[in-house]
């Protein structure tokens, strides 16, 4: 992961994570189904993709 990728992210988590957890997919996945349910790959803005996870 380069410098640009590493500030996008952090970007991401704050406006999704930090500001508003009830917006961010890994929250909701991990309030959900336990921290270890998360996926390495979901993003924070993936909302859809976390309740498709959430519903299996």
């Amino acid at each position: 992961m380069d410098r640009t990728d590493k500030i996008y992210y952090s970007v991401i988590r704050q406006l999704y994570c930090y500001d508003n957890k009830h917006n961010c997919a890994r929250y909701i996945v991990g309030d959900a189904l336990g921290e270890e349910k998360i996926p390495d790959d979901l993003l924070p803005e993936e909302l859809a993709k976390a309740y498709k996870i959430i519903n299996k």
